[in-house]
């Protein structure tokens, strides 16, 4: 019968320290899921701000492109006036060069002022 207590102890003993092994790896798990548990939410967080940042930059891209195209309109419109005003005036050298009447100088000066008209 000692021999079965003192059996009985080793084994109650043998689970203790086992019991404690296992509530000891439990923690250390426990301490590590809320690291990593930590981690992913400053990670989140992080993406959260850079998905802000690259709205923001697209939405200053869109901007700038909107822009750059409105230039190039513009640019088109004005080098169209400047070949037609070149033009113009190329005509009033040749009427200034043939002694043409006044009339038909005023006539050129005034299509010319009409492709200057701002819409």
């Amino acid at each position: 019968m000692v021999e079965r207590l003192k059996l009985a102890e080793k084994a109650q003993k043998d689970l203790d320290e086992e019991n404690h092994r296992t509530n000891a790896d439990r923690n250390e798990l426990v301490q590590k899921m809320n690291a990593e548990s930590r981690q992913k939410k400053s990670l989140i967080e992080e993406m959260r701000v850079s998905r802000q940042e690259v709205e923001r930059l697209l939405g200053i891209c869109n901007r700038s492109n909107s822009e750059k195209e409105e230039l190039i309109r513009e640019r088109a419109e004005l080098l169209t006036k400047n070949d037609s005003q070149e033009k113009v005036n190329q005509q009033l050298n040749e009427v200034s060069g043939e002694d043409q009447t006044t009339e038909s100088k005023e006539r050129l000066v005034k299509s010319s002022e009409c492709m200057w008209d701002v819409k």
